[in-house]
């Protein structure tokens, strides 16, 4: 971590501790309120604003480097009406050492409904309609919304590092002030897009009943997964080991 406001790294070699290997991934860099990140060999980044990048575009602002990576197809999406309490979650697999900074859905909702906004993990090897075992790695509870029949709506700043061979369900739920009120998700099926920035979106789980706030380091087994429907979702992906042609499909 630093206090500086401002953070140049010059082909810096970020090892493990006692060796020249990143290969345990331990985190390399993180900023106080902001974001954590893995760190490539010979890495050369800059940080501000409480972000870093690998300020590909030369602007030395560190916070625009994200790419916004969107799975699904709006023109052919379908809307999935529920009321409120409904947790759905776009799943994916990461294959790579990324940093999460936020998520979109596109979805309806009601003003009278705020959201709660997730992002779970787990190990668990998915087949079609099996139980995981999932663990909250971030929360953001009650954050408003606007009535609209259909818009992207953002999950509010997380600056998550991902591990590689980890599932993460990206995750939200409503909660209306009576069932007269409603969110609801869209999706797509076999949109051909599917690739988050971070890895592959491989279905999403969904679950109506018994829901209750939930907090960093909980874990629970109860959600269903599915395989064969893509939510509409943006990750806003930062990678300082990204290939040059970006992260983004």
């Amino acid at each position: 971590g630093t206090s500086a406001a401002n953070l140049e790294v010059d082909t810096v070699d970020f090892g493990a501790s006692g060796s020249n290997d990143n290969a345990d991934y331990d985190i390399d860099f993180s900023s106080y309120l902001g974001s954590a990140y893995y760190a490539p060999d010979d890495a050369s980044f800059v940080c501000n604003n409480y972000r870093c990048g690998d300020d590909a575009d030369g602007d030395g602002d560190a916070s625009n480097d994200e790419e916004e990576c969107a799975v699904g197809d709006l023109s052919t999406a379908t809307h999935y009406d529920f009321f409120e309490d409904v947790v759905w979650g776009s799943v994916f697999l990461a294959d790579t050492s990324a940093t999460l900074e936020s998520f979109d859905a596109y979805m309806s909702a009601d003003s009278n409904c705020s959201m709660d906004w997730y992002v779970f993990s787990s190990s668990s090897t998915l087949t079609s309609s099996t139980t995981m075992t999932w663990t909250v790695e971030w929360a953001m509870h009650n954050q408003s919304t606007s009535g609209t029949s259909g818009a992207w709506m953002n999950s509010g700043h997380i600056g998550l590092p991902v591990e590689s061979g980890m599932y993460y369900s990206l995750a939200y739920v409503s909660d209306c002030s009576s069932y007269a009120y409603n969110v609801g998700p869209y999706y797509s099926s076999n949109s051909g897009i599917v690739d988050g920035g971070f890895g592959e979106n491989v279905g999403f789980i969904y679950n109506t009943t018994n829901w209750a706030d939930k907090s960093e380091g909980d874990s629970f087994s109860r959600y269903t997964y599915y395989s064969s429907t893509e939510f509409l979702t943006r990750a806003h992906v930062t990678d300082l080991d990204a290939p040059s042609a970006g992260v983004c499909p």
